[in-house]
C-alpha cells in the first residue's frame, strides 16, 4: 500500500472510532437521563440517535482538526519548507497537537507523502 494512502486510511479509522467513542457515549447519557424520565424506551431510538448523529460528530472533528492546523500555522508552531509549503515539523507545545497529527493524517499531501 502506498504511503499516501496508507497515511489517509488510518486518519479516517481514527477519525471513525474517535467519532464512533463520543457518539456512544452521547447515546449511553441519553439512554441514562430517558429511562430515568420514562419506564421504557426502546433501543431503535437510541441507534436512530446513534445513526444520525455519527455524520455531525465526524463533520466537527474534521473541522476541528482543520481550524488547529491552521492555527497552528499562523502562530508559527508548524514548520514549513518548499514550494508549495510540505511540513516539516510540529512543535511539542503546539496547541492541540492531536488534532494538527490527525489533519495531516486526513491530508498526507501537506508532508508531500504520494502514492507514486
Amino acid at each position: 500500500m502506498k504511503a499516501q494512502t496508507r497515511l489517509r486510511l488510518t486518519g479516517e479509522f481514527s477519525l471513525l472510532g474517535f467519532a464512533l467513542l463520543a457518539t456512544e457515549a452521547m447515546a449511553w447519557v441519553l439512554s441514562i437521563v430517558v429511562n430515568a424520565t420514562y419506564e421504557s424506551v426502546p433501543l431503535f431510538w437510541f441507534g436512530a440517535f446513534g445513526l444520525l448523529t455519527m455524520p455531525f460528530v465526524i463533520a466537527w472533528m474534521r473541522a476541528d482538526a482543520a481550524r488547529a492546523y491552521e492555527t497552528a500555522i499562523r502562530l508559527h508552531f508548524i514548520g514549513l519548507e518548499g514550494e508549495p509549503a510540505l511540513v516539516v515539523s510540529i512543535a511539542d507545545d503546539s496547541p492541540k497537537r492531536w488534532w494538527v497529527l490527525l489533519h495531516i493524517r486526513l491530508h498526507p499531501e501537506v508532508i508531500g507523502a504520494d502514492d507514486r
